[in-house]
């Protein structure tokens, strides 16, 4: 498979909100492209005043959980930067959807406090 395969052309911004309408261990979409696509980053932040477990999917299929600090990514507590966090992936920096159909997604697994959310980022391009 050539290398220009998986080249990105076009980008692509995709967002999640867990709140507290969202089920736990419900997962909710963050990304719905129909199209092949590489993910480069995903942070994840917070303005609930409890810490939460994030697992994110690839469609049913769970991938990883990071803990997400209460207040992370405001008054100076840092945003969860996935990939970074991740210390059994080290070297992990992005993430290929080879094929067609593939989505991510996230859940926490408490339930989100009332008025707060929990709001992922993923940074990717079209491949």
């Amino acid at each position: 498979m050539p290398l220009q395969q998986f080249d990105e052309y076009a980008p692509l911004f995709a967002e999640g909100y867990i709140d507290d309408s969202a089920t736990p261990m419900v997962p909710v979409t963050i990304t719905d492209t129909n199209l092949r696509q590489r993910v480069d980053s995903i942070i994840i932040n917070s303005n609930d005043t409890i810490d939460h477990v994030v697992a994110l999917c690839i469609g049913t299929e769970p991938l990883l959980s990071v803990n997400v600090p209460a207040g992370a990514g405001f008054g100076g507590v840092p945003a969860v930067d996935v990939f970074k966090t991740i210390s059994t992936w080290s070297d992990l920096d992005h993430l290929t959807f080879p094929t067609q159909g593939v989505v991510l997604k996230a859940y926490a697994e408490e339930a989100v406090q009332s008025g707060k959310v929990v709001r992922v980022h993923c940074i990717a391009g079209l491949v």
